[in-house]
């Protein structure tokens, strides 16, 4: 049998090289999509290990004199046969800046459920709802620049609002009492969640 790569004609599929792919045939918004996904997945799996609440739980072995028992989805159990099931949640929560990238997720929404083990899943751009950040100065990166004004400086950026706090996310530079702070001058801390996928 020969098998025939385009090029050469070969003795079998193992002599023959990789296929070239077609691009005019890849669809780059179904590829973005799944990038969205997958992220979403590994996050949410992260979150799940974080706070121990795995996707799988196994259960232990128990002596012959315990009775069987019946499992969530009406399976029985021995109780001398260690079981891994998986663990469902009641819900996630997945939080983006883009309805458009929402509106990809939801059509892919079935497989964030299956892959995170999940009754249901919430799609939102309102961030301000559940996400609360903080700031600091960063020390080493302005303390020689402003000197005897990093005081004055430090107590204006503790008490920058959420708004401005995201405006600096945003545009990566904010002035505050006369002084432009840019990039790394200040540390932005992302709160930490139940469970919650941020892209």
């Amino acid at each position: 049998m020969l098998v025939s790569d385009g090029l050469f004609a070969h003795k079998g599929v193992h002599f023959a090289s990789y296929p070239r792919p077609n691009e005019a045939l890849s669809d780059r918004n179904m590829v973005e999509n799944f990038k969205n996904l997958q992220a979403v997945i590994n996050l949410g799996r992260t979150a799940r290990e974080r706070r121990t609440m795995p996707l799988r739980v196994c259960f232990p072995s128990f002596p012959p004199s315990i009775l069987s028992f019946v499992d969530r989805d009406q399976t029985i159990c021995s109780p001398t046969t260690p079981t891994n099931k998986k663990l469902p949640l009641k819900e996630v929560t997945v939080i983006h800046k883009s309805q458009e990238v929402m509106d990809n997720l939801q059509i892919l929404v079935k497989y964030i459920e299956e892959g995170l083990s999940v009754s249901k899943v919430n799609l939102t751009t309102q961030e301000a709802e559940y996400v609360s950040y903080s700031i600091n100065l960063n020390q080493r990166a302005v303390g020689k620049r402003l000197r005897g004004e990093k005081p004055k400086v430090e107590a204006a950026v503790k008490a920058l609002s959420q708004d401005q706090i995201r405006a600096f996310i945003n545009e990566q530079r904010i002035e505050l009492e006369g002084h432009v702070l840019e990039g790394e001058d200040l540390i932005v801390c992302f709160p930490s969640l139940p469970l919650l996928a941020l892209l």
